[in-house]
């Protein structure tokens, strides 16, 4: 039998974990930002979407995370189901933009961004918006961070 000081810890560690509300509560605060992130990497409504459904999927059901991370933890899971499924470092550097997403008032640096090859779109929206260090990027694009 636990003793009151186990049972006390044991509620203690399991208010510590991100449940599975906290992460459908974050995914939906955070919707209109976690979707850009998802269309920012994949450059496509359609694969957005599914980097997004796929990432707060991960989340739930991943490894547990202390709440205190959880909001990181979204959004790292929307990130490697963009390179799962973009593949970034095997896009030809030559192909098409890809297709946009039609907007009203679409701000500009995300058409600019749009029309980069998937690894400069990667690399730009993982270092510069989300705040990853190179290495770090470098690691979950499986390349050198030269």
């Amino acid at each position: 039998m636990f003793s009151r000081r186990q049972s006390q810890r044991a509620r203690e560690r399991a208010t510590e974990y991100a449940t599975c509300k906290d992460f459908q509560e974050i995914f939906r605060e955070d919707m209109a930002g976690l979707h850009l992130l998802a269309y920012l990497l994949t450059g496509d409504p359609a694969r957005a979407e599914q980097c997004f459904v796929a990432g707060l999927e991960d989340s739930i059901h991943g490894n547990p995370v202390f709440k205190q991370w959880a909001r990181a933890w979204s959004k790292r899971a929307i990130i490697q189901n963009a390179i799962k499924t973009v593949a970034p470092l095997s896009a030809p550097a030559n192909a098409a933009p890809p297709r946009q997403l039609e907007i009203d008032g679409q701000s500009p640096l995300i058409a600019m961004v749009l029309g980069w090859t998937a690894f400069e779109r990667f690399v730009f929206v993982m270092s510069v918006l989300e705040g990853y260090a190179v290495r770090e990027c470098a690691a979950l694009l499986a390349c050198t961070d030269q």
